[in-house]
């Protein structure tokens, strides 16, 4: 689930691809570079990542409803305990 700053309302979405910076994701919800959000795991929704979206696709491209996202935080320090 991804969760707007700005607008505080929960989007639904998936995970294309997740590495240690960041991840790659479908969303619902049309999103802006530089924009910041809080991304949600569905199997643990009390631990959101911090990120922040730096790049979308291109409309008409393939990869129109993908985005790309870089975490604020380290991963490790929201995956602890």
């Amino acid at each position: 689930m991804v969760e707007s700053e700005s607008q505080q309302i929960p989007q639904d979405g998936a995970t294309v691809d997740l590495s240690e910076h960041g991840a790659r994701i479908v969303a619902e919800a049309p999103l802006t570079p530089g924009q910041t959000l809080s991304l949600f795991q569905a199997d643990d929704p009390e631990r959101a990542l911090r990120c922040r979206v730096v790049w979308t696709g291109d409309v008409g491209s393939d990869g129109h409803d993908q985005t790309g996202l870089e975490f604020l935080d380290s991963r490790s320090e929201n995956t602890e305990n």
